[in-house]
């Protein structure tokens, strides 16, 4: 019996609430939710949102693998259906948002004794900064603002990668980016024909094709995968045959390559740019099928004066190739032009240059100095340099010049200042496995400088870090970078230096 002078005591026990009461707990919530969102949309969505942190929270054990298992997901869709895969989910929250929000939880519960890196404290910074320009402006431009924040706020994939990713992650990273790549490779010429046709549905939320072709970002990718066959990666299972025999990939990265170069003159700087630095990083016989695959192509495409049209106006021949290398260099015949093509290469040219070129003078040398115009203001309609009456375009075509606007001086200093930090450490951590005769982690570290560089290359004249399926791509880096030079550390000092073997 219940004396109301006695405390009530809760009895604890071990075992699970019966199945009828958990049912009905969520059932009862389930009609509570229904009902809030037919008086309150917005109410119901927070309590969703709760909710779905609380179950995170309490599967916090698994929080870091689901994350890594994510970001597998995430980088493969966007390898493969570029921007297209970005709209996977429900506006304005979608896929990447969520893999970050696991990622974020994780990293603020599970993890423990991570070794800092001084890589860490300059992403922290430049995050740091990057608030302090958002926060003051999400009343003003809501959702806006914190679009355009994915420029810093994806850094957390870094972060978190670096705290999780272990050694046996990057041996699983060799063996199924080595089994990956070959497909990925004979599936751009499809996804480059189903953009050209127009044939990819569209997401119901936003109209953006599932699939969404994309010849800068996709030249990235090509980069990538060239540099993991350069580099000896690829091949390093002597096992390897049929369909991943180089030979194959080699035919079918230059099919793959052809509509690439056509469509984007950024894809043409990263793609060369990155194969002489594999062939830099790794001077060997293995480059010979790629020097006398390309040599053949090109002597083809010369003698029979090979032109096959890409859409968009665009044309895949020596021609076009050569219109696409003389705009990317200022010269003295650009305001002459060398007919329609040319001028609209040229005149893109000298729309991005005009641009940057404001940007510098309202900030370096303007009132903008310090601050920059901050996230959320549509910079298109801020400079002038708007292009419909959709305002579709809001910022300049190169993610530095953008870093520069939004944030100032100070940004641009930190952001500069992480990138070459980063690439600085791959490389002399490249030429210290070497020294060591860690063969294979020698590799991996190149490979991820390359990579780097080709984003780095890529972002210059395209919004590349703007949008999760580059930002993502480039974070992901950068973290399994950071974490990889810790692994080295602590295996080269015990004696261990064959990642293939650990």
């Amino acid at each position: 019996m219940l004396s109301l002078t006695q405390p009530i005591r809760l009895r604890r026990g071990n075992e699970p609430l019966p199945a009828y009461v958990s049912t009905g707990l969520i059932g009862l919530g389930l009609l509570g939710t229904g009902a809030l969102i037919a008086v309150a949309p917005l109410a119901a969505a927070g309590v969703l949102a709760v909710a779905f942190v609380a179950l995170l929270l309490v599967q916090a054990d698994h929080l870091p693998r689901l994350f890594l298992g994510g970001v597998v997901v995430l980088l493969a869709g966007y390898a493969v259906a570029g921007r297209g895969f970005a709209y996977t989910g429900q506006k304005p929250v979608f896929i990447g948002d969520v893999i970050l929000l696991i990622g974020t939880l994780a990293l603020l519960t599970r993890a423990r004794g991570v070794r800092l890196h001084p890589l860490h404290g300059l992403i922290v910074l430049f995050m740091l900064l990057g608030a302090f320009r958002t926060l003051p402006y999400v009343t003003s431009y809501g959702v806006n603002t914190i679009r355009d924040a994915a420029l810093w706020g994806y850094c957390m994939f870094a972060l978190v990668l670096s705290a999780f990713v272990r050694i046996e992650h990057i041996r699983w990273i060799v063996v199924q980016y080595g089994r990956f790549v070959p497909w990925l490779v004979a599936w751009i010429p499809v996804a480059a024909a189903i953009s050209i046709l127009h044939v990819s549905p569209g997401w119901p939320n936003s109209g953006i094709p599932m699939i969404d072709f994309k010849g800068g970002d996709m030249g990235v990718h090509l980069t990538i995968a060239a540099s993991f066959v350069l580099l000896g990666l690829y091949s390093f299972d002597t096992r390897r045959r049929g369909l991943r025999s180089e030979i194959a990939f080699w035919l079918m990265w230059f099919v793959a390559v052809a509509p690439v170069l056509a469509m984007s003159r950024s894809s043409m700087l990263s793609l060369g740019v990155g194969i002489v630095a594999a062939l830099a990083l790794r001077r060997s016989v293995r480059a010979l099928p790629f020097v006398l695959t390309a040599g053949a192509l090109l002597l083809t495409l010369i003698a029979f004066n090979v032109s096959v049209s890409v859409g968009g106006g665009q044309n895949l021949s020596t021609t076009n190739l050569m219109q696409n290398v003389v705009s990317i260099v200022p010269n003295k015949q650009d305001e002459g032009g060398h007919g329609a093509s040319h001028q609209n290469l040229n005149g893109s040219k000298e729309f991005r240059l005009r641009w940057w070129t404001k940007v510098v003078d309202y900030t370096v040398h303007g009132p903008y100095f310090w601050k920059g115009k901050g996230f959320g203001l549509n910079l298109a309609d801020s400079d002038g340099f708007q292009l419909d009456d959709r305002h579709t375009l809001r910022a300049p075509h190169n993610s530095h010049i953008t870093v520069l606007a939004r944030m100032g001086v100070p940004g641009l200093v930190f952001w500069v200042l992480l990138q070459l930090a980063f690439g600085a450490t791959m490389l002399v951590w490249t030429a210290r496995a070497r020294s060591v005769g860690a063969r294979l982690w020698s590799l991996f570290d190149a490979w991820l400088l390359v990579a780097w560089m080709a984003i780095m290359i890529d972002t210059t004249f395209d919004p590349y870090l703007e949008g999760p399926q580059g930002a993502i791509w480039l974070w992901s880096i950068v973290g399994v970078g950071i974490a990889a030079v810790g692994i080295q550390q602590r295996e080269f000092a015990a004696g261990r230096v064959h990642l293939e073997r650990a």
